[in-house]
């Protein structure tokens, strides 16, 4: 299903973006800023389908440095993705890294439980007597 709908989704997608960019012949743009952080919001949409096109897109936009602090090592990633090379340690914007897991909260440990109450007092000593030794084993 996502096969058939990804190239429907990034035309979309790219068409907004285009509008959000404010290209010859599309709606009057809403600023530069806004404009590319709306275009990088649209690109990263179809990027995570793994769209080429969304995928080179973004990587120009960490080359040049529109709209998002300028990265070539996301940049790089970004283009060989989209030529279709996947690299283990690959440098990925935070639009397309995997949320990260919940951890579960460590089981509380209840601490010792500790007698605060006073020693006992002996008040009464007992001798203890030992039998005699006896070479006489019957």
């Amino acid at each position: 299903m996502v096969a058939t709908l990804g190239p429907a989704i990034c035309a979309a997608a790219e068409e907004r973006a285009a509008s959000a960019r404010g290209d010859p012949g599309r709606h009057e743009p809403t600023g530069e800023s806004q404009g590319h952080a709306n275009a990088y919001a649209l690109h990263c949409e179809a990027a995570r389908l793994e769209q080429p096109d969304a995928l080179m897109r973004l990587g120009w936009m960490h080359a040049e440095g529109r709209g998002v602090p300028r990265d070539d090592a996301i940049a790089d990633t970004l283009f060989r993705r989209a030529a279709g090379v996947v690299g283990h340690g690959d440098k990925l914007p935070a639009c397309l890294r995997p949320p990260p897991r919940e951890v579960a909260a460590p089981i509380p440990i209840a601490p010792p439980q500790i007698d605060h109450e006073s020693t006992p007092l002996v008040i009464e000593v007992t001798t203890i007597h030992t039998a005699p030794a006896t070479t006489d084993r019957r």
